[in-house]
């Protein structure tokens, strides 16, 4: 049977003779304080034969048991395992003697190396004391160094694209509801470590706005693969990253993306507005002034994926949405730049537009009821519905009829151009979007 004992000797392999055949002792020094296998390969001097040429023999639980054992404390990293082999015929048959030993490195540990320095002398008294002469080496097919190193690495398998401000980010372009993001776990050869279940965390590794990563930054690794499915950035900007880190593994860094929209900064005791636009409309939205500081945001949505109101046609293409992080009252002023033709003269289009308005909390709709539930443009759940008109006794989100209008406009299509009006009270401009 095989057997460790203290070594008395480091890194060297010893073959002695025995009565019923040959003794190998191996001593060297495991980093890892473990050993799997033990491989010996035997081989014939030229014209002979050898039933068995290879023995393996795994020898896990023995380094285990060594390593766990008091006598091992003194020796540190350092073993001599012996194994006997019992020979039917003439030992001089045997022309050489491999020996390999393996060593698994624990997952993902970093810097874990291992060290072969192999000394391999003849047993027995030759003239050369105790241990022998030393034997010839063979350059050719030997490997004295081997270093394992366990590190893992991270990658993004799906990465972030653009998105709206406040919408959730995936890994398709402007949909909250497409793959989320995903981080993997990587070893050395580039494959997944599935049995890798660390917390994995991520965060702006370049910030152009000074935004806010909102959502859940840590996950934890299930299968090697950790996805973050609520992340989302407060402002717009261009070339925003993500950097997923997670203890000693190597971090990755995502390829840059943009955050869709405009923004100002709103003064204490200031009023503020933004604008944004394309060709077929645009919307201003003016905060009033009042106590606290922050920013108001919008960003145009075309197609409107969410918070569209159902049954209804509508003659503007865009879908305007907006965040305001300190709670003013608001005025937002959509222009429509109409696609196509129109029968109707302005007058009567002026007068037949509704607004539709989505936000997070509950407001009342043109019929006087609570809007229904409905998904919003960013993914998150909220209200839908048509504005009422504004009047005296007016709470809530209404549309300003008595704003409305009709400006000349010789590059639309119709002539003309439709300009509808909100008023939105304060708490309302936290997320709201219109249409």
């Amino acid at each position: 049977l095989p057997t460790i004992t203290i070594p008395t000797q480091r890194r060297s392999v010893a073959v002695t003779t025995t009565s019923g055949g040959l003794q190998v002792t191996v001593v060297g020094l495991s980093t890892t304080l473990d050993m799997k296998t033990a491989a010996f390969h035997f081989t014939p001097v030229s014209g002979a034969t050898l039933t068995t040429t290879d023995i393996n023999v795994d020898v896990s639980a023995l380094f285990a048991a060594w390593y766990a054992s008091v006598a091992s404390q003194p020796t540190g990293s350092q073993f001599s395992f012996s194994i006997p082999f019992n020979i039917s015929g003439s030992v001089s048959t045997i022309n050489s003697l491999t020996v390999t030993m393996s060593v698994q490195t624990p997952v993902c540990a970093q810097g874990s190396h291992f060290f072969w320095l192999v000394d391999a002398r003849q047993s027995g008294d030759f003239g050369y004391g105790s241990w022998g002469g030393p034997l010839v080496l063979d350059l050719s097919h030997s490997q004295l160094r081997t270093a394992l190193d366990g590190a893992c690495t991270l990658a993004f398998a799906t990465g972030p694209t653009s998105a709206l401000p406040g919408a959730v980010i995936t890994g398709t372009a402007d949909d909250p509801s497409g793959p989320p993001i995903a981080v993997q776990v990587l070893d050395r050869n580039g494959a997944v470590v599935s049995d890798a279940d660390a917390p994995i965390t991520v965060a702006l590794s370049n910030n152009p706005t000074a935004a806010t990563l909102s959502g859940t930054p840590t996950e934890n690794a299930s299968s090697g693969v950790a996805t973050f499915a609520d992340l989302s950035l407060t402002l717009p900007g261009i070339g925003y990253q993500l950097q997923a880190s997670s203890g000693s593994l190597s971090p990755a860094t995502s390829p840059p993306f943009d955050i869709a929209g405009t923004s100002t900064t709103c003064d204490v005791n200031q009023s503020c507005q933004v604008t944004d636009s394309n060709p077929a409309g645009s919307a201003n939205i003016v905060a009033d002034a009042g106590p606290g500081e922050g920013q108001l945001v919008e960003s145009i949505e075309a197609p409107l994926t969410n918070g569209e109101c159902a049954g209804y046609d509508s003659l503007d293409q865009n879908g305007y949405v907006y965040e305001s992080t300190v709670a003013r009252s608001t005025v937002v002023t959509i222009t429509i730049v109409p696609q196509g033709t129109l029968k109707s003269p302005p007058a009567k289009v002026l007068a037949s537009q509704q607004i539709c308005f989505g936000a997070t909390q509950e407001f009342i709709d043109n019929l006087g009821q609570p809007a229904p539930s409905a998904p919003l443009p960013g993914g998150e759940s909220g209200f839908v519905g048509l504005l009422p008109d504004c009047n005296a006794g007016s709470t809530g989100p209404c549309h300003d009829r008595a704003s409305d209008k009709t400006i000349s406009d010789p590059d639309s299509p119709t002539g003309f151009d439709v300009v509808l009006v909100a008023d939105v009270p304060p708490g309302f401009a936290l997320d709201p979007h219109m249409s």
